[in-house]
């Protein structure tokens, strides 16, 4: 194993470590915000999939739902099972960090940008405390980085079929979780914007279609 993937494990095992040591002081007042996702969330596992019986749901259901599956799978462990699984998401962004870092630079300098990367996103702690608040970033900047890093995939990897499936799957699940991940497209103008132009450009020197890659 290369010394780069074994910062990045270590960079992982810290992260997550620092997240139990976190959520070791129990969750944040359910409050606020946090209590009308709560309640959210128990009228979803009660049968209200879209909330109607809220007069006024400023929430996009997104979070809610993921709330009422942890409240259905684990009963009265629910938010102990929701706040462990967001301290989760929050050691998994190094990881996954590292991977974006190191397909975004050639590949002579792929283990520095990967290990460089798994070190900022580890000192990062401010994230792991909002893993013990029921409040939906955690969750939302997860899905986005696993967004991303299909847009990364498609932009330098293969089967380019997948992995814009699979960034269209994310980037709709953004949306369904805080609205504002709609706003990416601006991002993906100048993200996939020449990708598609350089495939356009490939197909007509080979003189056919572009062939879908899977």
């Amino acid at each position: 194993m290369k010394l780069a993937t074994w910062v990045v494990s270590l960079a992982t095992l810290i992260s997550g470590i620092l997240a139990a040591i976190v959520l070791l002081d129990g969750p944040a007042p359910l409050v606020m915000d946090a209590e009308s996702y709560w309640q959210f969330g128990q009228s979803v596992s009660g049968g209200d999939a879209l909330m109607q019986t809220h007069p006024i749901a400023y929430r996009t259901p997104g979070y809610p739902w993921f709330i009422a599956v942890c409240q259905l799978l684990a009963g009265p462990h629910a938010l102990a099972t929701l706040l462990t699984i967001q301290g989760a998401m929050c050691a998994l962004l190094v990881p996954l960090s590292a991977w974006i870092a190191s397909r975004l630079v050639p590949l002579g300098a792929r283990d520095v940008a990967a290990v460089s990367a798994a070190i900022l996103t580890m000192v990062g702690v401010s994230r792991l405390y909002f893993a013990r608040a029921v409040l939906g970033e955690s969750l939302f900047v997860f899905v986005m980085m696993l967004h991303v890093a299909c847009v990364v995939g498609l932009a330098t990897g293969q089967a380019k079929t997948r992995w814009a499936l699979a960034a269209g799957l994310f980037l709709g699940a953004m949306i369904l979780i805080r609205p504002i991940g709609q706003w990416l497209w601006i991002a993906h103008i100048f993200l996939v914007a020449p990708l598609l132009l350089s495939l356009g450009v490939r197909g007509q020197d080979r003189g056919k279609a572009i062939v879908i890659d899977w």
